[in-house]
This record gives structure tokens, C-alpha cells and sequence, in this order.
């Protein structure tokens, strides 16, 4: 048998490899059964509580994304109908692959469609009918649901 082979090495976790960019003894402190020491384990725990402050800050900024480019051309950026699309893009589309997809491919093109109707009063009037039609399909969803919950 090859000496080499006899004993595998271990993967290396990601978080390993982070600590040893920090520390480059880290890797072989451990290998070696090394443990912190508690001045170490106090500043890993601030470190890491601030890394999930930080990604928790993150996320709550992405949950109030106030995109909503053409209702807001429309209604208004605070107008509740612009607020009702919003949260229809946040519930039910950006759960899912497929609607991630569309609201990706709506705000590449809606900025462009937004000039269009400036220009023209057809394409302003067809994207206010679509809108409001849009509007009008999610209410009767919500109403549809509410009265399945009674």
C-alpha cells in the first residue's frame, strides 16, 4: 500500500479557510488540537454576531425594495395601489424561480417602457388600462381567498 494513500486528509471547511486568512496558523493549530483561547473565543463570537447583524440588515433593506417602476410612474411612489403591487411582487412572485425571473426581466424593461408612455398618450393610456386591469385581477384573488377563509 502507498504511504500516501493510507490516510486521507480531511476537506477543509469554507469557515476554516476564512479563519486561516485571518490567522495562517489556524489550519495546523487545529489539526494539531489547538482550541482558542478565551480572549480568541470572545472576539470570534463578536465577529460572528456582527457578520449576522450585518446580513440581517441586508435582508431587511431587501424586503423594503420600493421598485415598483411603472406604478409608481403611474399612481405614485407612496399611492397604496403602488404598495398593493409591491407586496404582490413580494408574496407571490420573487418566491418562486419563475416569478424572481419576471421581476428581474420587469425592471430591466420598465424603464423603457416608462418613456414610451411619456411620449405618447396611446401607449400612456393602454399601460394605465393593463395596470388597473392588473389591479383589478389581484383584488378579486385576495377577495377570492378571504371568502375561502370564512
Amino acid at each position: 500500500m502507498n504511504k500516501n494513500s493510507s490516510k486521507k486528509t480531511p476537506p477543509v471547511a469554507a469557515s476554516d479557510v476564512g479563519r486561516a486568512a485571518f490567522c495562517p496558523h489556524f489550519l495546523e493549530l487545529k489539526q494539531q488540537g489547538h482550541t482558542p483561547s478565551k480572549q480568541a473565543q470572545y472576539l470570534m463570537k463578536q465577529g460572528s454576531q456582527a457578520h449576522a447583524d450585518f446580513n440581517q440588515s441586508i435582508t431587511r433593506a431587501k424586503s423594503k425594495d420600493k421598485r415598483c417602476y411603472i406604478a409608481s410612474y403611474l399612481y405614485g411612489i407612496d399611492d397604496p395601489r403602488t404598495e398593493s403591487l409591491r407586496q404582490f411582487r413580494d408574496k407571490k412572485l420573487l418566491p418562486h424561480k419563475a416569478g424572481r425571473f419576471f421581476v428581474s426581466a420587469y425592471y430591466r424593461t420598465s424603464p423603457f417602457i416608462i418613456t414610451l408612455a411619456q411620449k405618447s398618450s396611446m401607449i400612456n393610456k393602454l399601460l394605465n388600462t393593463a395596470i388597473n386591469g392588473f389591479m383589478t385581477k389581484i383584488k378579486d384573488l385576495n377577495n377570492n381567498k378571504n371568502k375561502g377563509d370564512s
